[in-house]
């Protein structure tokens, strides 16, 4: 007799209709718009993500970057970056003088420590058209820059502007 075998088949199916999610470094992201490459969490126009730690990461030194007039929702929900022993790396970075519209959702406790010349939540730019960073949800925020640089706003040398908060508990 013949031995017909579909169990490989109906998990290829079940992981083709997962949804979009990613835990290749430290940290978990799911929804679109996003590449996870070197360490960084690179962010892009039109994006709608969730970030928390991986599994068993209690402090990342993974970073997130959103491009360049990128406009994003983003959620932070149980994240922890800590970059503070790196200078000039950014835990949470957006693109300098970036056009693009931020709005950051907080849920759950998050944590933003970046090296030293960096903001924790970094928003350099200074341009008349810079766009908007709007923080936000029921979560908590802990924001430290390192030596010259804002909890949230600009790094070394640089103005941070069109920041707003709107909820959430912040510490910056």
């Amino acid at each position: 007799g013949r031995r017909i075998f579909i169990g490989g088949g109906l998990l290829l199916l079940l992981l083709c209709l997962a949804p979009a999610a990613l835990a290749a470094g430290q940290l978990y992201v799911t929804g679109s718009g996003y590449e996870y490459t070197a360490d960084v969490l690179t962010i892009k126009d039109g994006a709608k993500v969730t970030i928390a730690n991986a599994a068993g990461v209690a402090s990342a030194t993974d970073t997130i970057f959103v491009e360049k007039d990128a406009g994003a929702e983003i959620a932070l929900a149980g994240v922890a970056i800590d970059v503070s022993g790196t200078a000039g790396a950014a835990a949470f970075k957006i693109a300098d003088d970036s056009t693009g519209n931020v709005v950051v959702h907080l849920a759950g406790k998050n944590v933003l420590k970046s090296g030293e010349n960096c903001a924790g939540l970094q928003k350099s730019g200074s341009a008349d058209d810079v766009g908007t960073l709007t923080i936000d949800g029921p979560g908590r925020l802990e924001a430290e820059g390192g030596a010259y640089g804002a909890g949230i706003g600009g790094g070394y040398r640089s103005d941070g502007r069109d920041i707003a908060i709107t909820g959430g508990e912040v510490q910056a």
